[in-house]
């Protein structure tokens, strides 16, 4: 109750994290977007392929 009060008004940590835990968080983050979007970028090509060879 409290905690997540003071956590939510004040911005006060209530949880030590590890060093470099936020920039590890981050990095796997990008890459998985990366990934996401890469794949988004292939099943489109993959779409106009479809649209224009005639087999529709």
């Amino acid at each position: 109750g409290m905690n997540f009060l003071r956590h939510a008004l004040f911005g006060e940590d209530f949880v030590e994290q590890h060093p470099g835990a936020y920039e590890k968080r981050l990095a796997r983050k990008r890459a998985l977007a990366e990934q996401n979007k890469e794949a988004g970028f292939q099943k489109k090509m993959e779409l106009e392929d479809d649209k224009y060879s005639g087999e529709h």
